[in-house]
């Protein structure tokens, strides 16, 4: 996950902290207090869930299509501008 990802979903994630521990902004409490009170973060959810299906796709045979898009190579280059 990139740190640009990362940050979006940490921010969303506050949000929706808040909103179920029902803490408005105006009474100024820290985000790391908020997310004391639960005790999954949504980032470590989903690297937890990655490293689950790499883990399983490194178990199944290698003639399978999750194997293959997982070790294939892309070559080539895009054309420039919008993509139409």
């Amino acid at each position: 996950m990139k740190k640009e990802q990362e940050c979006k979903i940490i921010s969303a994630e506050t949000i929706w902290l808040r909103r179920t521990a029902r803490i408005s902004r105006t009474e100024r409490r820290r985000n790391e207090d908020i997310g004391v009170q639960f005790e999954v973060t949504v980032t470590d959810r989903i690297k937890r869930k990655r490293l689950k299906w790499f883990v399983h796709v490194k178990r199944i045979d290698s003639a399978r299509l999750p194997v293959k898009t997982l070790h294939t190579k892309i070559t080539g280059n895009r054309s420039r501008g919008r993509q139409r």
